[in-house]
């Protein structure tokens, strides 16, 4: 059914994308990478294959081809800006913590969102390293986005205050308001209650 649907329609997204899970589900990956092959062949301005193909790699532990995939994707595309989000996971998968906090951070510039899912990633980081994660998140100018992450890695790493101080110097505004709120409900449920009543204060 893929195979007819990719035949009428070689640049719908979800289709390759079905269609290359299919086989990383099935362990076919002579055939995954074939599809990505196709992919790249029915859509090459598209940066969405080069992306999805090299998270499949890092999920099945095979880092070092997903760093060739997105090297590839940057010499095709011209620019590995829409690849920020996979190279930052590749650069914390080989272990590489600075590499990929400076893609976390270009990453969150563009989406927010994706703060729990950097600290996530750079959370493993040896303690050695951690200072200058933290000045890679908390450079200027203060981004809701690496705040956050910075803020959830702090709490991961066992300082919640510090996590506060990344949080309170946001520009104050409804976005803003809405983080501290969230960090303050949160103190409360861990009975942090002077980081609540500052959080909350804020907001």
């Amino acid at each position: 059914p893929l195979d007819s649907l990719l035949a009428k329609y070689p640049k719908e997204a979800l289709y390759h994308v079905v269609h290359l899970r299919s086989y990383q589900i099935l362990r076919r990956y002579d055939a995954m990478r074939a599809a990505f092959e196709k992919w790249v062949h029915d859509d090459p301005k598209n940066a969405s294959p080069y992306g999805t193909y090299a998270r499949m790699l890092i999920e099945i532990g095979q880092p070092a081809t997903a760093d060739s995939i997105i090297e590839r994707g940057r010499v095709a595309l011209g620019t590995a800006r829409d690849l920020q989000y996979e190279t930052a996971q590749l650069r914390a998968a080989m272990g590489d913590w600075e590499p990929s906090a400076r893609a976390w951070r270009k990453a969150l510039e563009n989406d927010a969102g994706l703060a729990s899912a950097a600290a996530y990633a750079l959370a493993p980081a040896p303690a050695a390293v951690r200072p200058t994660l933290r000045l890679i998140l908390g450079a200027a100018p203060a981004e809701p986005g690496a705040r956050r992450a910075l803020a959830e890695l702090e709490i991961t790493w066992g300082q919640p205050q510090a996590a506060w101080e990344a949080l309170r110097v946001l520009p104050p505004d409804t976005a803003a308001a809405t983080v501290w709120e969230e960090f303050g409900d949160r103190a409360m449920s861990e009975e942090r209650y002077g980081l609540a009543r500052d959080a909350l204060t804020a907001a």
